[in-house]
């Protein structure tokens, strides 16, 4: 009899089941759908955002690559790291690195290294600003406290910790730190900054940007130009000035394309040296040589002396001018812009006599015929292309 009752109220559990799916169900549709927070979903995209723009860095491989790709150990220090980091000099701001040496002797006086390598005038830490190394050429240490950069001018810096000689060089032994700074436009403006610390230390800092509206170089072929005039239109800075070697004993600026160039670009040529440093001038010949060195374009005084002669004859053919007058004259002509120099008021006088009248067609032609292609010693081959 109890087995019986037992199996007779077993028989109703599947339909138990049945009934209390049912209520659920009537039960869930009754309630109203979830609401989604906007608010959320835009906080989350942002997050994916952030993970998709990844850092860059340049300081590993010596071009541009995602930090997750370079092949060394480097870390970033952001400007808004430095910002919220209320140092007031760089080797403080290094101070958060992870493995960075800092070692402060005096109020001003910093030593900056890694791998157990720091020491007094430590010099095997290549430091560099957007990509160029500043380290003193005797010493090859780092004067930190005279990098001509604020914190307020820094995008980011990049330190790559361990050896990378193979790349950059012998100071680059324990690693290199790479200073990137802003670009003018992003610190446009004037910025203030103002500082103070332990040891009796205050400092301050003022950058104004957007003063350049235009720029001069110095010795520049006619491809640099080319090329340093198209760097500078990107910033809608303009190339005014071009200083170069440029005289009767070096036409070479003009025969090998420069001042075409220049005159393509709207470069202005400002001629140094015009007199030859004074050996155009009649003063000085093969019998009475000119003291001491003259390491610009140093023909022998035998070929000097015979354009001397062809200004002489121009000279008198133009008014009684004198060499030292006809040969500024002949560079104005050529579009330049001569810039002698004078040692007393009578040199300058002299000097000042090229101005006020030209010379004629034939007689440029005369004076071009008589020129010098010019020379150019070794040592003056490394700075001297224009």
């Amino acid at each position: 009899m109890n087995v019986t009752s037992f199996e007779l109220n077993t028989a109703w559990y599947p339909l138990s089941a049945v009934l209390l799916l049912l209520c659920l169900s009537s039960v869930a549709a009754a309630e109203p759908p979830p609401v989604i927070d906007e608010s959320m979903t835009s906080a989350v995209s942002n997050e994916l955002e952030l993970l998709k723009e990844e850092e860059t860095v340049s300081i590993a491989s010596r071009y541009e690559q995602p930090i997750s790709q370079a092949p060394s150990n480097v870390y970033v220090i952001t400007d808004e790291d430095i910002r919220q980091s209320g140092a007031i000099d760089l080797p403080t701001v290094l101070r958060r690195v992870p493995g960075l040496e800092i070692m402060q002797m005096t109020g001003g006086d910093f030593n900056v290294s890694a791998r157990g390598g720091n020491q007094p005038f430590a010099n095997k830490m290549l430091v560099m600003v957007d990509g160029r190394s500043i380290y003193g050429d005797v010493q090859g240490t780092v004067f930190w406290k005279s990098i001509p950069v604020t914190l307020p001018e820094i995008r980011r810096i990049e330190v790559l910790k361990g050896p990378a000689s193979a790349m950059y060089g012998f100071n680059a032994f324990d690693g290199v730190i790479n200073i990137i700074t802003k670009s003018p436009e992003e610190m446009k403006g004037t910025t203030l900054q103002f500082g103070g610390g332990e040891l009796g230390t205050i400092s301050s800092a003022a950058v104004h940007a957007g003063l350049t509206r235009a720029v001069g170089v110095s010795n520049y072929s006619a491809k640099e130009t080319r090329s340093i005039h198209a760097e500078l239109a990107k910033r809608d800075v303009a190339l005014a000035t071009n200083q170069i070697e440029f005289s009767l004993l070096r036409r070479s600026p003009e025969t090998g394309g420069l001042l075409a160039t220049c005159q393509e670009l709207g470069v202005l040529p400002l001629a140094y040296s015009p007199i030859g440093q004074g050996r155009l001038t009649g003063k000085y010949s093969a019998q009475n040589p000119p003291p001491g060195k003259r390491g610009f374009s140093a023909h022998p005084m035998e070929q000097v002396d015979a354009v001397v002669a062809e200004l002489r004859r121009v000279g008198e053919a133009a008014g009684g001018r004198t060499p030292s007058q006809v040969a500024p004259n002949w560079i104005i002509a050529k579009g330049a812009v001569p810039i002698p120099g004078a040692k007393n008021r009578a040199q300058a006088e002299e000097n000042a006599g090229a101005l006020g009248w030209a010379l004629s067609t034939d007689q440029v032609a005369a004076l071009d015929a008589a020129a010098l292609g010019g020379i150019r010693s070794l040592s003056n081959r490394f700075w001297q292309h224009g």
